[in-house]
Order: C-alpha cells, then structure tokens, then sequence
C-alpha cells in the first residue's frame, strides 16, 4: 500500500456474491451538508428516492467521485457524507 492509498477515504461496496441485504437500511446521511434520512442502501437507490435524471448529475460520497455504474453496489452507511452535483448549462 503506497502512502497515498492510506489517507484515501474508503468507501464499502457489495461483494457481488453476497445478497443485497448486506447493505444496511434506513439511516441518516449528510447529503450536500444536511442531514438527510434515507431507506436508500445503496447510492442507486438514493438516486432513485431523490428522483434524479439519468444524465447530468455526478455523486461523491467521502470526497471522492463514484462512477455511475457503481452506484447499485456502493452501500451508504450512518453518517456518510454524500455530494450531489447537478451539471448547469450557461454561463
């Protein structure tokens, strides 16, 4: 392990050979700096429950980005500090 991996953030995700209920429900997060209660166990299914579009918008979770196609197994845990950021047009 280099120096740089020990101070990255760890976020947990599903080992795709256990079931989905390994990921714990119903909790409160930090969304974009606010408390947030959620049912959501993973970040999919937060974007689901805050009903975003399916383009434009881009989640962090402990600082660091996650690509969309890991949301679906990328758990959210008590006091996880998530970012949602929504793109904008213009200028």
């Amino acid at each position: 392990m280099s120096t740089d991996d020990k101070y990255k953030p760890r976020v947990r995700t599903v080992n795709r050979s256990l079931p989905e209920f390994f990921c714990l429900r119903g909790m409160t997060i930090r969304l974009n700096g606010k408390e947030q209660q959620t049912a959501a166990a993973t970040l999919q299914e937060l974007a689901q429950e805050l009903n975003l579009p399916e383009k434009g918008i881009a989640i962090a979770m402990e600082m660091r980005m996650i690509p969309r196609q890991a949301w679906a197994e990328t758990c959210l845990n008590a006091d996880s500090e998530v970012i949602i950021i929504k793109a904008a047009c213009g200028g």
